[in-house]
């Protein structure tokens, strides 16, 4: 007499033995259509594109004509920027 469990076929057996089935495997038709589809719609978005440095423009425009947001900015005061980026004790300066 077999087993009701056992199909006879080994087959199966190999299958379930040394394999750990994906999890996307173990999901409904639809969640796995919902989740291609996603995956493939992320995929095809074109990156974004980085914004031009704003460090050049901090320092040179809103040092001088927006101190407050230069201030905003780099949590510091032009004047107490310009005290510090100048040569101090052998250090290079910068700007």
């Amino acid at each position: 007499m077999s087993d009701e469990s056992d199909s006879g076929n080994d087959a199966d057996d190999e299958e379930i033995e040394g394999h750990i089935p994906s999890p996307l495997s173990l999901c409904t038709p639809n969640i796995r259509r919902a989740y291609t589809h996603n995956v493939t719609t992320l995929l095809s978005y074109e990156p974004i594109p980085k914004a031009p440095a704003q460090l050049p423009h901090v320092l040179t425009v809103l040092k001088t004509e927006r101190p407050d947001h230069f201030h905003d900015i780099l949590c510091v005061d032009p004047e107490t920027f310009n005290k510090n980026s100048r040569p101090n004790q052998g250090r290079p300066c910068f700007f």
